[in-house]
């Protein structure tokens, strides 16, 4: 038997608000309200998180997600990339300083990154650039 609209939303994350069951329309109108009130939103595994500035937090499935209407989807996923687009990187840069928390890789969007222990040359993704000429002693990674 399939899930319920109610169950696609997933009440799972602590404070999270359980949307009543509901035609997509209504679920469409609930999304964009909580996007007019500044609600910050994040990818997740096909779906959404969005949180309001006070805390209170709705998650939406992919399968939720599914049932909007392309144009809010399209918002969503702007959203997310405008949220995450200062931690984009090349597969390597030569800056000494560390990537920042979340981080990604531009090319496999990895999110580990590695740099020599000795005579540090930048940092480079660990999985497009992975350092296999180096022992594991040799190397220091991040996050």
């Amino acid at each position: 038997m399939g899930q319920s609209l109610a169950e696609a939303i997933l009440a799972t994350w602590p404070g999270a608000r359980m949307v009543a069951e509901r035609p997509a329309r209504a679920l469409g109108g609930e999304v964009r309200r909580w996007l007019d009130k500044g609600a910050a939103v994040e990818a997740l595994g096909g779906g959404y998180r969005l949180t309001l500035p006070g805390g209170r937090t709705l998650t939406i499935t992919a399968e939720g997600a599914a049932t909007l209407d392309d144009g809010l989807r399209g918002d969503l996923a702007e959203r997310v990339a405008i949220a995450t687009e200062h931690l984009a990187r090349p597969p390597s840069w030569a800056s000494l300083d560390p990537p920042p928390q979340g981080a990604w890789c531009l090319v496999c969007r990895g999110g580990r990154f590695w740099r020599e222990r000795e005579a540090p040359r930048g940092w480079r993704c660990a999985s497009c650039r992975p350092p296999i000429h180096l022992s594991a002693s040799g190397v220091v990674t991040a996050p």
